[in-house]
């Protein structure tokens, strides 16, 4: 890409329903690439004196900016919401804290690589939606991939447990972290069962 001129894909925003897999995935992407993995509630860079939360951010890009490394900014809306036009204390702050994260995220190294997350990307600012060049939306599963997960948990652990259309049914709009947790549910009343007979 770099011979080519193009830049690359290094910043990348992950968005949807809570339980569904943001943090694993940014996780795995570090570990596929054995980088060191930084996790951030971006909630927490906010500090109620002027200017703190900026200086918190551009202290948090100074420490990776030419690292080779995966940046995790998890609850990223906390601190990237839409601009407002009002002149009030607050929300020339908010608009000065967005300012600084959009110059941070744009000089960063091509080393480094900045994975936003959210629940609600509908409230971040266009601008900043722009900076990530790849969006994932990560849903909650549909009935046809909670029964393939499901059926691959008990070929993988060599168990069968007794599952209905209905329990498939009841899983629908839960997110994928209901789904495992149903699964480990079922899986020790088996073990218990086992135990008790």
């Amino acid at each position: 890409m770099r011979l080519a001129g193009l830049p690359l894909k290094n910043k990348v925003l992950l968005a949807g329903p809570p339980g569904n897999g943001k943090t694993s995935l940014a996780g795995a992407i570090a570990k596929y690439f054995s980088l060191p993995f930084f996790v951030v509630k971006s909630s927490e860079l906010i500090d109620c004196s002027l200017g703190g939360s900026g200086k918190n951010i551009a202290n948090l890009f100074e420490a990776v900016r030419e690292r080779e490394c995966v940046l995790f900014m998890d609850e990223l809306d906390s601190i990237g919401s839409c601009r407002v036009g009002s002149s009030e204390g607050a929300d020339r702050e908010r608009n000065s804290i967005l300012t600084s994260i959009l110059t941070n995220v744009d000089n960063v190294s091509d080393a480094c690589i900045v994975i936003g997350a959210t629940n609600m990307p509908d409230s971040l600012d266009p601008a900043l939606m722009r900076r990530f060049s790849l969006k994932i939306w990560m849903d909650n599963p549909s009935e046809e991939d909670i029964l393939t997960y499901v059926q691959r948990y008990q070929i993988d652990r060599n168990i069968n447990f007794w599952l209905s259309d209905a329990d498939i049914s009841s899983l629908h709009g839960h997110p994928w972290s209901r789904v495992e947790e149903f699964c480990f549910e079922r899986h020790r009343s088996l073990i218990l069962d086992d135990n008790l007979s």
